[in-house]
């Protein structure tokens, strides 16, 4: 099992990833947004650390399979 890597700046990642984009952050809005990039985060690592094995791929086709109407 691996080391968990330190949790991001997200105070840099909002800034930067709001001039990347070219938005205009109110200072008022920057913490909850802070906030919620953080709680997103967080809600995120036991998806990203569920290691998957080759049986687990997905299929690159889906095909729903749909009830008959007869």
């Amino acid at each position: 099992m691996s080391t968990p890597s330190p949790e991001p700046d997200f105070s840099a990642y909002v800034d930067q990833t709001a001039a990347l984009m070219g938005l205009s952050l109110p200072p008022e809005s920057r913490a909850a947004v802070i906030r919620n990039v953080t709680m997103i985060y967080g809600v995120a690592q036991p998806v990203v650390a569920f290691e998957l094995s080759p049986a687990d791929d997905l299929s690159p086709v889906f095909s729903p399979d749909f009830p008959s109407h007869d």
